[in-house]
This record gives structure tokens, sequence and C-alpha cells, in this order.
């Protein structure tokens, strides 16, 4: 959750998003309270949330590359890859995947 509030906060700066409403209908593509019933429960974003969430980030930093110096394009793609790789779950067993082993 803390990875998700750093990328609201994020968008925030750079005048991307102006409110959590804005971030839970346009970013994450949910109702208009989504991350604000995440932050209150503790509740993990829905993997498609945050696939919505890494591709709009993507997305928007192609068009602002002229406009924006490449360290805050640089945080921008971290913040989408961030969102991405949240999608994936802590530990092998949660998705059913086995650990490999080398001999």
């Amino acid at each position: 959750m803390r990875d998700l509030a750093r990328i609201f906060e994020l968008l925030c700066e750079f005048d991307l998003c102006s409110n959590q409403t804005e971030f839970s209908r346009d970013w994450l593509g949910r109702s208009k309270g989504y991350y604000a019933y995440l932050r209150c429960t503790g509740a993990e974003p829905n993997p498609a949330s945050l696939g919505m969430l890494s591709a709009r980030i993507l997305n928007v930093s192609m068009r602002v590359a002229g406009k924006m110096s490449q360290a805050d394009r640089k945080r921008l793609l971290k913040a989408a890859v961030t969102a991405a790789l949240m999608m994936l779950p802590e530990r092998p067993e949660d998705s059913g995947q086995k650990h490999l082993h080398r001999d």
C-alpha cells in the first residue's frame, strides 16, 4: 500500500492528478472511493487496476517526454514499473507456482 501512496503523491506532485477521487476513477479505473477504501482497510489493489495504472503512467510519460526533465521522467517510469511489479504475488505459493531449483 505504501508504494501505491507514493505513486499517488508523485502524480499529484507532477499535477497529473489532483485528488483521491480522480486517482481512483482515472488512474485505477475504479469507483470514486476506491483509493480511500484501500487506505482505510489496508486491502491490496486489484491487479487489473494496477495494470491500468502502470499503462496509464507509461502513456503519460511518453506524451510529456519533452516537457519534463529526464530525472522527472525517470521517476514516472519507475512508478509505472512499481505498479506493474505490485501485480505479482509476494510469494510463489500465492500464485500456485513452484520454486525453481537448480541442481
